[in-house]
């Protein structure tokens, strides 16, 4: 799901290397690749005295490679941003500043052994002797309007509206949409930051802007995008779409016992297959389970946190925010819903498989608990993997662990159903801080149809293209 622990940028080694850095590398263990990626990175040896203060080490390591590593000036500001623990020690992330300002793309990444010495290190360091182009000549509001030119090919016909109460230095200046005429382009919501990026041979101040829009309305099918746009002259400097188009759909059943894994789908387990000799045979159908769980990961302070508060009544809760999406505008509106207890701490509705997705609420209510439970297992269980909230994963409250709040990832079951889209699926991520959206669409049934002549025995049959769908 949201922002993986991992190294996001490769970083020039030659000048470090032969510096310091121990040409063999130590054993990785698991964790520890997952944190720091499988990108090239700098490893350091142990070259730093062991310290009580991973953060301290982190920060003392790499402003001495800084002159070799990225330039005669040294290195931008160091402002820890997390520390992510792993088998093999601790991850400190590193954010890069200048003047209070993030660089864009700079955050540095310092893997710390179980010793408290620095094991090896991975980013991009930028030499704040940079020249850069400082004269902030657009605000947050005039960013965005250029982000969203630039995304739709034509502005939006209308004005953002602010959110109060937020820092745009720490965490942005916030926007979200208003209606517009059917075929206009739409802006759900936005997130806009100020940072310093690349541009040419130096640093100039721009703006990131992080925006759910649609070209022509339909806000449910639009797109996030992430445009660095430069706020000196309000030009492009780079465009990233954030949403990733996946070829699969899961519908939920579960194991009751063990580890109470989702299952492939509502038929009976047939991997490997059972004979071994592929029959043509399809697996049955498997009832649902009930199963009772209210949280799986094993948190810092060794125990749990719960997918729902005490008393909870619909299928909203700490890491996602489940709903039914059927029709526009983007997002939990009229005519959409989430699920609903059936009794006090219990959703127990069985989706009717010979039923259509959308003959009932009680129907579309189990499809989203299905939703609700698989997305927050894997939570879980990414988190127990190092994705925690210091390393970014999503959720409402972070229990004061790191990383950014407030961003719940928001699932959209049977995403646009009545404006026809079908046979897909995708997700936004967005940087921490700010929620992901993921979006389910409805799947095209198959069909079984077969002839018996008498006599001739039973041809092989397919549906027709044309004509009506059923004689009776």
């Amino acid at each position: 799901m949201h922002r993986f622990p991992v190294a996001r940028t490769l970083f020039p080694v030659a000048l470090a290397l032969a510096a310091c850095a121990d040409p063999s590398p130590p054993p990785s263990s698991g964790a520890a690749t997952h944190a720091l990626a499988m990108s090239p990175r700098l490893w350091l040896g142990g070259a730093t005295r062991p310290s009580a203060d991973p953060v301290a080490t982190a920060v003392t390591h790499v402003a001495g490679l800084a002159k070799a590593w990225s330039g005669a000036a040294g290195t931008a500001q160091l402002a820890p941003i997390a520390t992510v623990p792993v088998a093999a020690g601790a991850v400190v992330r590193l954010a890069q500043t200048l003047d209070g300002v993030p660089l864009d793309g700079g955050e540095v990444r310092v893997l710390i052994g179980t010793d408290g010495a620095a094991v090896a290190a991975s980013g991009d360091l930028v030499d704040p002797g940079l020249p850069r182009t400082a004269a902030i000549r657009l605000d947050a509001a005039a960013a965005l309007a250029a982000a969203l030119d630039a995304t739709v090919g034509r502005p939006v016909p209308t004005v953002p509206t602010p959110a109060p109460g937020r820092s745009a230095r720490a965490t942005g200046a916030w926007f979200s949409g208003g209606a517009t005429a059917p075929g206009e382009p739409t802006l759900s919501r936005a997130r806009v930051q100020q940072v310093w990026a690349r541009a040419g041979l130096g640093l100039e101040a721009a703006w990131v802007v992080e925006a759910f829009t649609s070209a022509d309305g339909t806000a449910t099918t639009g797109e996030a995008y992430r445009t660095v746009v430069s706020a000196v002259d309000g030009r492009v400097l780079s465009r990233r779409n954030l949403t990733a188009d996946a070829g699969f759909q899961y519908r939920v059943w579960a194991d009751p016992a063990g580890d109470q894994r989702p299952g492939d789908g509502p038929i009976a387990d047939f991997t490997p297959h059972p004979t071994g000799t592929p029959t043509g045979v399809r697996p049955p159908f498997v009832p649902p389970a009930l199963v009772s769980v209210d949280g799986r990961n094993v948190n810092p302070g060794g125990t749990f946190d719960p997918w729902l508060p005490a008393g909870a009544t619909e299928s909203n809760g700490n890491n996602v925010d489940a709903y039914v999406d059927v029709n526009a505008p983007d997002g939990l509106s009229a005519g959409d819903f989430r699920a609903t207890v059936t009794a006090p701490g219990v959703f127990d509705r069985t989706y009717d498989l010979g039923a259509e997705p959308l003959s009932s609420t009680a129907q579309q209510m189990a499809a989203v608990t299905s939703l609700f439970y698989t997305i927050n297992w894997l939570h879980d269980d990414w988190y127990d993997s190092g994705f925690t909230e210091a390393a970014g994963n999503a959720q409402a409250d972070n229990f004061g662990r790191g990383g950014m709040d407030g961003d719940v990832l928001r699932a959209e079951a049977q995403d646009n159903a009545l404006g026809g889209s079908r046979n897909n699926a995708n997700m936004s991520t967005p940087s921490d801080g700010f929620s992901p959206r993921m979006q389910m669409f409805l799947w095209s049934a198959g069909s079984d149809s077969s002839l018996t002549l008498t006599p001739g025995g039973t041809p092989a049959t397919r549906g027709a293209a044309f004509g009506p769908g059923n004689l009776t």
